[in-house]
């Protein structure tokens, strides 16, 4: 029921944010808002999971069914715990680059599988009896798989809801981390 909201807001609020489509002799190049809702796996003070929401762009440059794709996306969240009087704020920012095939499955709908790499770099703040302490993380370059359903509804906006897999600390047995896409493109 939250996402639900919160893509009812996004698309009532995003006649700025429409994409973008430039149609070149060499492919079309698609620009494109992006809300992603992420389980993230966090290890201090005790493992738990913690769910995020990032926000950014993603850039398509298609030719027939295969596409190049780039994306940037960054959010934060924050954990209190009473028990020690202890809070973390983690900052991520993510980059994509891949390749990605969509598949039209009728006029109104269509399908993709996506692949490739992404880059996560952290910074983490912690705060105890009032004394911040900040650590930036490296960047980890970690493959990804996914795939998106996307409804295009009257020619004028399309919705996509998709699902991506990271394999981090790939190739050792890493954990999985998983991230929701929500999606709303305007046409014009």
């Amino acid at each position: 029921m939250k996402y639900l909201i919160i893509l009812i807001f996004l698309t009532s609020m995003s006649l700025q944010a429409k994409s973008k489509n430039i149609q070149t002799k060499y492919g079309t190049i698609t620009v494109t808002p992006v809300v992603t809702f992420e389980n993230a796996q966090k290890l201090k003070p005790t493992p738990h999971v913690k769910q995020r929401t990032l926000y950014g762009v993603r850039a398509t440059w298609s030719h027939g069914i295969l596409a190049l794709e780039g994306e940037y996306t960054m959010g934060s969240d924050s954990d209190f715990f009473v028990s020690t009087g202890k809070s973390i704020k983690e900052n991520v920012k993510k980059a994509k680059l891949g390749l990605r095939a969509s598949f039209s499955l009728n006029s109104m709908l269509s399908w993709s599988l996506r692949g490739g790499a992404q880059a996560k770099q952290s910074l983490i703040e912690e705060t105890l009896a009032s004394v911040t302490t900040s650590n930036k993380g490296a960047t980890y370059v970690d493959p990804y798989i996914g795939t998106e359903l996307s409804i295009h509804l009257f020619n004028l906006f399309s919705l996509s809801a998709g699902v991506t897999a990271v394999m981090s600390d790939y190739p050792n047995k890493g954990k999985i981390e998983t991230s929701t896409d929500f999606g709303v493109s305007f046409h014009y």
